[in-house]
């Protein structure tokens, strides 16, 4: 069974615009109307039925997404307290910092008076 994600004025915005959407694809006929038809019956009953699967997809990979935040957090430390990752982090911005150094000041330039 399917939870309520659509609540108050979203369920009924989204019922009206698809009511209007078929309507007008009704009107305008062809393949455009049957897109806009489709579209629209899909809105509404979004907003008839309160739920909406797209949303609740949405919904489950935010919250996979910040799982995976939480417990890549959570960093392990070596002998020194220092975790490895951050060390490694350093030691990269370092490298880049000299490279990026030597590319801006080469030793082949002279020196300005």
């Amino acid at each position: 069974m399917h939870t309520n994600n659509v609540e108050g004025t979203e369920r009924l915005l989204s019922l009206a615009i698809g009511a209007m959407g078929v309507k007008s694809g009704i009107k305008q006929g062809g393949i455009g109307g049957l897109v806009k038809i489709a579209l629209g019956a899909m809105l509404a009953k979004r907003g008839l039925t309160g739920h909406c699967q797209l949303k609740s997809l949405l919904d489950g990979c935010e919250r996979e997404d910040t799982h995976d935040e939480r417990t890549a957090s959570i960093p392990e430390r070596n002998q020194e307290g220092v975790t490895p990752k951050s060390a490694e982090r350093a030691q990269d911005r370092e490298s880049r910092m000299d490279h990026a150094l030597e590319e801006t000041f080469p030793a082949s330039d002279p020196i300005s008076p």
